[in-house]
């Protein structure tokens, strides 16, 4: 007899039913998406997948900058907070801050907050023109594309690294308290019981969160849009705009869903690792 049983008696075959029944449409909704790209990309009259329409895509100068401007922010910000998160976490370490329920739940208050509301305030701080550091800042800083794109590079690692941070630090703290303080008797030194406890302790969670990092470079949208527009000549262009704009603005869906699929094909690479790395963690 399972718990349903004992708590509903007779009724729980028909609860049981339902939640099955509802989890099975939970799926076919969150794989409905995927469904309806691959049928636009290979099955429609208009389909994607003949060699000049192909050509067409990959040999259009705006999609090449598009992915590697995100390449880019994948790149840049996966370092950036995992190696932020990793030397936090040990500052808090140093500092015996490990555990703060304080910290932690206010680590996830940027996360609450939409991406297009840190553009708009990224623009309003930054932009040469009206920007609240306007005299301070290049003419060309939001037009330019590398500067554009470091621009979208801070402002998306100041919304993501306290809860990255909140995540490392928490790895160590997993440890307990009296493995915590068994390392500070045999090591004697910060920075000895950091180099054979703290950094292997963090070694699952940091993969984690370069995984992690590089998804959230990659999948920059409306923080980046908002932000600068793509650049002056959509130099700084993302390929998520890109591939938005291709889908609406130019009609063109089975391109957009060809585009899709690769991408996707790169970034299961980073959601494998993130994914296994988290199994590991929760076992």
């Amino acid at each position: 007899m399972n718990k349903l049983q004992i708590l509903f008696g007779p009724s729980a075959q028909w609860i049981s039913v339902i939640s099955w029944i509802s989890i099975f449409l939970a799926l076919i909704g969150a794989f409905s998406p995927l469904f309806f790209i691959g049928y636009t990309a290979f099955l429609t009259d208009n389909s994607a997948t003949n060699i000049n329409q192909l050509q067409e895509i990959f040999g259009d100068p705006r999609f090449f900058h598009a992915v590697v401007n995100s390449s880019f922010l994948a790149i840049i910000i996966s370092v950036m907070l995992t190696s932020i998160s990793a030397f936090s976490a040990l500052i808090f370490r140093w500092c015996d801050l490990t555990g703060s329920r304080l910290v932690y739940g206010l680590s996830i208050v940027p996360l609450l907050i939409p991406d297009y509301v840190y553009g708009v305030v990224g623009r309003v701080i930054c932009d040469p023109s009206i920007g609240l550091l306007s005299g301070w800042l290049p003419k060309d800083l939001l037009i330019n594309r590398f500067s554009s794109l470091s621009v979208i590079a801070v402002i998306s690692f100041l919304k993501w690294i306290p809860a990255m941070v909140a995540v490392a630090d928490s790895s160590i703290f997993f440890m307990g308290q009296d493995e915590l303080y068994q390392a500070r008797m045999d090591y004697k030194s910060f920075f000895k019981a950091a180099r054979f406890v703290y950094i292997p302790q963090m070694k699952e969670v940091l993969l984690v969160i370069a995984s992690l990092g590089f998804l959230i470079g990659f999948r920059q949208h409306e923080l980046a849009y908002e932000l600068n527009s793509g650049g002056g000549g959509f130099v700084a262009e993302t390929w998520s705009y890109w591939n938005y704009e291709v889908m609406f603005g130019f009609a063109k869906l089975s391109h957009a869903a060809l585009e899709s699929i690769l991408i996707l094909i790169i970034l299961t690479i980073p959601i494998q690792i993130a994914r296994k790395q988290a199994q590991r963690l929760s076992i």
